[in-house]
């Protein structure tokens, strides 16, 4: 949780937080003061049981993801305040979501209830109340009996979908002569008391819904092939006007042969085909994201999209190569390669791409060199990640590049045996990560002069670095700046450095698990603003403090030790 706090502290004009899978039984309060925050996302978190109500001080929050936090006991009282929202995702314990829960949200367009296993009733009391949202998604909440009568207010619905519910039937006793509804779209999949409907009153209601319309009907998975049912089925949605479209996926093509389809597609021979049509179709495009997709080339048409920010081609991991036409995205901002494990080289007109600002690659290369990522002057995140055969980085950058860089990140790299002397060129460096490199000792610099380092790194974590045995001195050229350090699994680490008293701007110091460590350096008493310090898997280091030098840290308000109940000190340890 400090981790997290620390962040918040750190990162005021956060826009964007992930937080999914995590194990947070509860968030920070000090989460209130990212008010520039615009997206949280909270999925799978099945511990925590409640937010933090300065959560509502979040009023350029748009969307917030809860889905499937199953132990979530209630939403904030609070949450009209956050005035932004736009789209929001929720699993709760509750029974009933009242108007005090969401239908205060009056900006709200996408609402998302889903896996809530007590769940009986929605929208219970409202009246007037979220005119403006346009999509209502309920799926999975066994014991829902009841949308209420509320539901006729959304007078903005537009799509509404409804699967796996098995006690909502949809039906009621109220006359529904006055239900202004504007529908477009409507998804309804196992609800097995829907059928107490009746065939004859179902159809009639769909026709209603459907006269006069032009809606996209998606008919996915579909095995019944005898013409018969098609032709019932194509009788029943005729009274919609011109332009609607029907889209079928099935796995049989003798469905396909029945159903007399202008244009067959098979989605399994000509995945290419396909995207170059969302391509040649979606012009403005600004996201694109192929993650996971096993496409081994893009198409050389992708450099048509002028307007595309965001690529996501993580964990594809047979494509070998991008196309020089990727190059031609100047307004590209983020580009994901991570996992990429097939990846040869990256573009050699890369730096032509020069609104790039995030950066994640993994890579067969054995050296990222200049010509690979030095040119790309307008970087401020690097990502290097499990690059088997990496074994440099940055060969032959001189300085003038990567001078916006602000976060490194070197994972899993294990043939990583040097980061070369070019590092001390990346003056904007404010975080450096590396670890999981078996073959680094980050020694390659120490018989160099390291007077002209003048890095400004703000926090520095070192993790599962086995050939580390002391830490680099070129670490002293961000003296007064160095605010966090954090070293972990570095087994072989016999000792801190006798300067690490002049980090004068250090505030936090973790260790852990670097059993060969015995004790401070001298002069720790220097470390006047370090408020938190942090020691696990050190027995004989924990042992020192508490002991001969205990001295030492007398003056740090939180100290947690091996075999430690917690703070040694007041209770204003934390701001």
């Amino acid at each position: 949780m400090s981790l997290l706090e620390v962040c918040i502290s750190r990162f005021k004009n956060l826009r964007v937080l992930v937080l999914r899978k995590s194990s947070f039984e509860v968030l920070p309060s000090s989460i209130g003061s990212l008010k520039h925050l615009r997206y949280v996302d909270l999925l799978r978190n099945d511990i925590i049981k409640q937010l933090p109500d300065s959560i509502c001080k979040l009023h350029s929050l748009q969307t917030l993801l809860l889905g499937g936090c199953s132990n979530l006991e209630r939403l904030p009282k609070g949450i009209r305040d956050i005035i932004s929202l736009r789209f929001l995702v929720v699993t709760t314990k509750h029974t009933c979501i009242l108007e005090k829960a969401v239908g205060c949200l009056e900006s709200l367009r996408t609402l998302w209830i889903g896996e809530c296993e007590n769940l009986k009733c929605l929208f219970e009391g409202m009246e007037g109340r979220l005119t403006n949202l346009q999509t209502l998604a309920v799926g999975d909440c066994p014991s829902l009996t009841s949308l209420s009568h509320s539901i006729k207010h959304l007078t903005s619905l537009e799509n509404l979908m409804i699967e796996n519910c098995e006690e909502l039937s949809l039906t009621d006793k109220e006359e529904n002569q006055d239900l202004k509804l504007s529908l477009r779209l409507l998804v309804i999949e196992n609800l097995p008391k829907l059928e107490n409907l009746g065939v004859d009153e179902l159809q009639c209601r769909l026709r209603e819904l459907l006269k006069d319309k032009k809606f996209l009907l998606v008919l996915d998975d579909v095995w019944n092939d005898k013409r018969k049912k098609w032709i019932e089925l194509e009788d029943l949605i005729l009274g919609g006007c011109n332009g609607c479209k029907i889209l079928v996926t099935t796995r049989n093509s003798s469905v396909a042969t029945i159903m007399d389809t202008t244009t067959t597609y098979n989605l399994k021979e000509q995945p290419m085909s396909l995207l170059e049509a969302c391509i040649s179709r979606f012009k403005y495009l600004r996201l694109l994201y192929l993650g996971e997709s096993s496409f081994e080339v893009l198409p050389d048409s992708i450099g048509t999209l002028k307007h595309l920010r965001y690529l996501n081609l993580t964990e594809n991991h047979r494509i070998k190569q991008l196309p020089d036409s990727i190059c031609k995205l100047h307004s590209l901002q983020t580009l994901l390669l991570g996992g990429c494990n097939n990846l040869e080289r990256l573009p050699k007109g890369i730096r032509d791409i020069f609104s790039l600002r995030f950066l994640s690659v993994t890579t067969k290369h054995t050296c990222l060199s200049e010509k690979a990522v030095g040119c790309l002057d307008s970087l401020q995140f690097l990502g290097i990640t499990n690059c088997e055969n990496l074994k440099c980085l940055f060969e032959g950058m001189e300085e003038g590049h990567l001078t916006y860089l602000r976060t490194l990140l070197v994972f899993k790299c294990p043939r990583l045996t040097s980061l070369s002397l070019s590092i001390k060129h990346l003056t904007a460096l404010e975080t450096l990560v590396i670890m999981g490199c078996e073959e680094l000792s980050l020694m390659e610099m120490e018989g160099e002069d390291n007077q002209d380092l003048k890095l400004s790194l703000q926090k520095l974590m070192i993790a599962s670095l086995p050939k580390l045995e002391v830490l680099p001195q070129w670490l002293q050229g961000s003296a007064n700046t160095l605010q966090q350090l954090l070293i972990v699994e570095c087994e072989n680490l016999k000792a801190l450095p006798e300067w690490l008293p002049r980090l004068k701007s250090l505030h936090t110091l973790r260790i852990g698990e670097c059993p060969k460590l015995s004790s401070l350096p001298e002069g720790m008493e220097a470390l006047t603003v370090l408020r938190l310090l942090k020691i696990g898997g050190c027995p004989d280091l924990s042992r020192k403090c508490r002991e001969e030098d205990s001295h030492k840290i007398a003056h740090v308000p939180q100290i947690e030790l091996d075999e430690d109940s917690g703070s040694s000190s007041s209770s204003s340890e934390e701001e």
